[in-house]
């Protein structure tokens, strides 16, 4: 029902002028280039046959999606790191916000997965600063956190998170994020 609504909502807003909000609580203008759909071949030839969705332009349908994820326990890292590698993502760590801007500085990626409890620079000071940014402010950014109450959603959300996933990781709970966010990104494409 919730995709329905969505679809609803983004034709209402599909003759105005102003900037389109997409899967956010926030007033942040969102533009984007075009995207076009591929499917690909699986990453990992051998094994089972699933189809991948590559978003991106036609030159970046075959390149595998940087994911910088940010997380100071080394141990639930290597969870969601193992995951991702597993549906064919490329992967750049980062123990906290600080080092996750300075991967931002000098490596192109294309969605963030952050923990919100960290040293130095918290995931909530993280998300505020990249939404600040021109360069990196429409990046996709999942929070991720053993918190489970909807204080930490709520303001993962307000300061930017696109999705909040909670901890211990499980890949079909990662799948299902990834899933809607890229879902918000195709949405924006087919009505842009």
């Amino acid at each position: 029902m919730g995709i329905w609504l969505a679809a609803l909502a983004l034709l209402a807003v599909s003759s105005c002028s102003a900037p389109l909000r997409v899967n956010c609580l926030f007033d942040l203008p969102i533009s984007l280039e075009p995207i076009s759909l591929a499917y690909s071949d699986p990453p990992f030839p051998g094994r089972h046959k699933e189809t991948y969705l590559c978003l991106g332009n036609e030159d970046a349908m075959h390149k595998k999606k940087r994911v910088l994820v940010v997380d100071d326990d080394p141990n639930m890292s290597k969870m969601l790191v193992t995951v991702l590698v597993d549906l064919g993502y490329d992967i750049l760590p980062a123990n906290n916000g600080i080092e996750a801007l300075k991967v931002l500085q000098h490596e192109q990626v294309d969605l963030i997965f952050t923990d919100i409890v960290m040293p130095e620079m918290d995931g909530f000071e993280l998300c505020e600063e990249v939404r600040l940014s021109t360069e990196w402010r429409n990046l996709p950014i999942v929070a991720v956190s053993t918190y489970t109450d909807s204080h930490y959603m709520t303001r993962a959300l307000l300061v930017g998170a696109n999705d909040y996933l909670t901890k211990p990781i499980e890949a079909s709970r990662v799948e299902k994020v990834l899933g809607r966010v890229s879902l918000s990104v195709e949405e924006v494409a087919a009505h842009g």
